[in-house]
């Protein structure tokens, strides 16, 4: 009866009206597809059901069981502590296991994991007691686990609609856990258009090189002539023939394409390492890591796709060709004499580009045998995108055949049977045409506007929440009708100009930035400093991205763009993308000295931050002793500069703190007592100024709990344990007046007391708050987490100390577990741990 079905169980109707919307798909999709969904409340207050009487027939027949999994999905399954024998979604599952065909597809809201609890118990644990553990790892372990984000919702669903076009192959395998076990995860599909004309040839010549053992081709044509179409068409033709398809648009580098986790996700968290000296490995080292793993971990059921590669000189390139996974780039460069490679060009067949032209137009004014279409197509030179934009723009307007060839000789498209160029498009014929054709096509001030300001986005696209944000409310109407008509496609991020469209919209519609004041004040407001510093790292390099692309075109520090570089600077320096915030913070820094004579706040500003900026990110050149530099010159104007806000003071003694940071590390590094006594001044220095400029009513309390931390740091470094104590106490006490108990800064502060407590032989209490903080991290960051190894090896000192060998084993397994993810083998902490 059903040959998908999707089981709905939650506590509010958005899950409803997202089950509907994968429904509504599906149906488009032709898929026969049932449903069956619960929810206490609908949009009226009301129970919302949708049920069908007898599940046992509308079972029989599925494929693939759809779960959408909320944090509530199982709490009706065991009520008083026994199975529930009434629950609906429950007995819909006792049939669909009777069915060793039928594939179970769980998605999963981010407020669900199988590792999670219900009703005080394990997820899985509640599978595994209802079923049965053969039919636990059939529903925990199905492949694909889909992970619901709500910005990303349109990709999500066509994710779950591709699934139910691939193998109904049941693929049994064990849970994922953090063993080392690694797995590559696949992009969210990336669907190709709905109208796709010809081809054919192509996509089986595709299909062939790589069934005759290609593992590399390169698409190559001028921008619009179906690249990336086709490219997106062969992975959804042939899904079956890959475990994992990965979707990437090249943006700066392969060091930067590979090392993302955007694009190349592992599961479990591939982390940079933490170095001998303490520092986090660089960009290139870590990218020879994660590469060396994508080889062992890829075979010739991975497909990668790497979209506008359209650079001949990455010097990382052939890094990535040495493996079995097979690589599908498109490109505008010529790379034929090195690679194999297939040229698109413009389709032969005129009856093929009559029907894209037909497919894209919807109005009353031309037929397929009408005599001029075919003159029209070669007027544009057989270009395929332009003949869609054409098309579409012809329905909107009502413009005629006759009506449109007049208007594009008018503007001086006469290229009747010119060849096209396979050069770059700002000099080949079909960039020429659109920017001639540009005012053809009519674009009002409001579709001008939107399209001046998405061409300043990445080609990976931008999510339409933030676009509404940041282009008003308006925008998404507008955005809209421009995709509806070809201007605008959707990626794998979210919205973006083709490449081919940005290029004509920057060089007809250049953006001045102060045009750009409203939407520049929005996007500040998102990249912010008080808001980057709490974003996942994900989010941070997804916002870096944008921002450094904006940057390309307001490439000038002025008084409209100063904000945007001081943000994306703050914003790269969180390490993101560090060499990059140097560069930029020594931009401000020249731009105010020029500007204000270089013995001002601003100046001393950008100076503490590029020493902040060394200093968080180690693993760059030279990092430490840049870093002491850049804080002494801050401090040396500082000190001198009338401060006279509450924003002038908090720099200030932020500075003085780092500077007392950099000092201790240098003692420890060299034991110079005169190193660890500058670091007790400045650390005093940044107490005093705290204490003096903030109270419980200022906006930076908390930075007095920064200073009595790093004092404390010093005092642990000199053996003060008591004193230290009192210190992070008081330290503790500000934070959980600002924040609770349950915040990452709370965290921070509870650690130094458990490493404290531990130093003055209270192993009990150390002990005790470890574990806690343990679990804390965890919560914040996940297992991989250096914070959360050190208090590992608190707790482990601990149980040694206490003489409780089993517990010791099993956390020494634990951080051994974790360490050899996060360390290099030859690192102290490392070392002490095997020590231990």
């Amino acid at each position: 009866m059903y040959r998908n079905f999707i089981c709905y169980r939650g506590g509010s109707s958005a899950g409803i009206f997202f089950a509907e919307d994968i429904y509504k798909r599906a149906k488009e999709n032709e898929d026969i597809i049932g449903k069956t969904y619960y929810s206490p409340i609908n949009e009226d207050g009301g129970e919302n059901r949708n049920f069908i009487n007898d599940p046992k027939k509308y079972i029989c027949d599925v494929k693939n069981f759809i779960m959408l999994l909320t944090k509530d999905f199982l709490e009706d399954f065991i009520v008083n502590d026994k199975p529930n024998e009434e629950s609906i979604t429950r007995i819909e599952i006792d049939e669909a296991l009777k069915n060793e065909n039928i594939r179970f597809i769980p998605v999963m809201w981010p407020d669900f994991s199988w590792k999670g609890e219900t009703n005080g118990r394990n997820n899985k644990s509640i599978i595994t007691e209802l079923w049965g553990e053969e039919a636990s790892n059939r529903i925990t372990g199905s492949l694909p686990i889909i992970q619901f984000i709500i910005q990303y919702k349109k990709q999500v669903i066509e994710q779950i609609i591709a699934e139910l076009d691939s193998s109904n192959s049941i693929k049994e395998i064990d849970p994922m856990k953090f063993d080392g076990t690694f797995r590559l995860e696949s992009t969210p599909t990336v669907m190709p258009k709905t109208v796709f004309c010809g081809r054919e040839e192509i996509l089986e010549d595709i299909k062939n090189k790589f069934e005759s053992g290609e593992r590399l081709i390169f698409l190559q044509g001028i921008g619009g002539i179906g690249k990336t179409e086709i490219a997106k068409q062969y992975a959804k033709r042939n899904r079956d023939k890959y475990d994992t398809i990965i979707y990437a648009t090249y943006n700066n580098s392969i060091v930067e394409l590979i090392s993302s986790q955007t694009y190349f996700k592992i599961e479990p968290q591939f982390p940079r390492h933490v170095l001998t000296d303490g520092t986090q490995e660089d960009d290139i080292s870590y990218f020879n890591r994660k590469l060396k793993l994508l080889r062992n971990i890829t075979n010739e059921r991975t497909l990668i796709i790497i979209d506008n590669f359209d650079v001949m000189n990455d010097e990382h390139f052939k890094d990535i060709l040495d493996a079995n996974y097979k690589l599908l780039i498109t490109t505008r460069c010529d790379y034929s004499r090195y690679y194999a490679t297939i040229k698109i060009e413009p389709l032969d067949s005129i009856e093929q580009l009559k029907n894209v032209f037909l497919e894209n137009y919807q109005g009353y004014m031309v037929d397929a045998d009408d005599e001029r279409l075919e003159e029209l197509i070669e007027l544009v030179n057989r270009h395929t995108y332009t003949i869609e934009l054409i098309a579409q723009h012809m329905e909107n307007s009502g413009q005629t055949i006759d009506e449109m060839i007049d208007v594009l000789k008018n503007e001086g498209i006469v290229s009747l049977n010119e060849e096209i160029r396979s050069a770059s498009d700002g000099s080949s014929v079909a960039y020429e045409n659109l920017v001639k054709m540009f005012k053809v096509f009519n674009l009002n001030s409001e579709e001008q506007k939107v399209l001046q300001l998405l061409s300043l986005m990445p080609l990976s696209g931008v999510n339409a929440k933030d676009l509404r944000n940041w282009l008003g409310p308006q925008a998404l109407h507008v955005i809209k009708n421009l995709e509806n008509r070809s201007w605008v496609i959707s990626e794998y991020n979210g919205i973006a100009l083709h490449p081919i469209i940005r290029e004509v919209v920057r060089f007809k519609l250049p953006i001045k930035d102060i045009e750009a004041e409203a939407f520049l004040a929005a996007f500040n407001e998102t990249i912010k400093e008080e808001k980057t510093w709490h974003y996942p790292i994900d989010v941070k390099n997804y916002y870096a991205d944008i921002a450094l692309e904006i940057i390309k075109t307001f490439n000038k520090i002025n008084e409209h763009t100063l904000r945007l570089y001081l943000n994306t600077e703050l914003l790269c320096s969180f390490s993101i993308k560090p060499p990059k915030a140097v560069e930029l913070i020594a931009d401000l820094y020249n731009y105010f000295c020029t500007l204000e004579g270089g013995k001002t706040f601003m100046c001393g500003y950008c100076a503490f931050q590029a020493g902040w900026t060394y200093l968080f990110n180690l693993h760059l050149p030279d990092a430490f002793n840049n870093a002491k530099e850049w804080l002494l010159i801050g401090y040396n104007i500082l000190k001198d500069v009338k401060l006279e806000t509450e924003n002038h003071f908090a720099v200030y003694g932020h500075l003085l703190t780092h500077l007392a940071r950099a000092y201790l590390m240098s003692y420890e590094d060299s034991e110079d007592i005169e190193k660890l006594n500058k670091a007790r001044e400045y650390a005093e220095l940044a107490v005093i100024n705290a204490e003096a400029h903030f109270d419980a009513n200022s906006n930076f309390y908390s930075r007095l709990a920064v200073a009595y931390m790093q004092l404390a740091d010093v005092c642990i470094v000199s053996n003060e344990f008591e004193k230290a104590l009192t210190l992070v106490n008081d330290a503790y006490n500000i934070v959980y007046l600002l924040f609770g108990a349950k915040d990452p800064d709370a965290l921070n502060v509870s650690s130094r007391k458990s490493n404290i407590l531990y130093n003055l032989g209270r192993y009990k209490e150390a002990l005790d708050i470890g574990r806690e903080n343990i679990e804390s991290y965890t919560s914040f960051y996940g297992e991989l987490n250096y914070l959360r190894f050190e208090q590992l090896m608190i707790v482990l000192k601990c149980y040694i100390k206490l003489g409780d060998v089993e517990q010791a084993k099993i956390i020494k397994e634990d951080a051994i577990r974790i360490g050899s993810q996060l360390l290099s083998e030859d690192s102290k902490p490392f070392k002490e741990l095997m020590e231990l």
